[in-house]
């Protein structure tokens, strides 16, 4: 995708977001090639830790919960909020414990 331009003369790049209106931290990094400043990583800490309170406070995700594990598991909404998805067991992968189990 060509990049646009801010202000008419620096071009900055497209941001192709999910089906769920997010990108994951790692195609935010790979897209400005920089990484993130400390008040972002401060930003994104809280935002995660206040999607994972509500989370875990719900008794309907609390045990479909996970662990981020890497920068293509957080998933950043456009208005800079983290997605619940994030924290949160996927279809495919509650398709594969379920076969996991059924085969075990």
């Amino acid at each position: 995708m060509m990049p646009g331009y801010c202000c008419g003369a620096i071009p900055f790049p497209q941001l192709e977001l999910n089906s769920s209106g997010c990108i994951s931290l790692a195609q935010l990094i790979e897209i400005f090639q920089s990484p993130i400043s400390e008040e972002h990583a401060w930003a994104l800490c809280y935002q995660s830790a206040k999607c994972g309170q509500v989370i875990l406070t719900n008794e309907l995700t609390r045990d479909l919960c996970l662990m981020v594990t890497s920068l293509e598991d957080l998933l950043i909404h456009a208005d800079g909020t983290i997605h619940s998805n994030s924290f949160l067991v996927r279809n495919e992968l509650l398709e594969e414990l379920e076969r996991d189990d059924n085969n075990g």
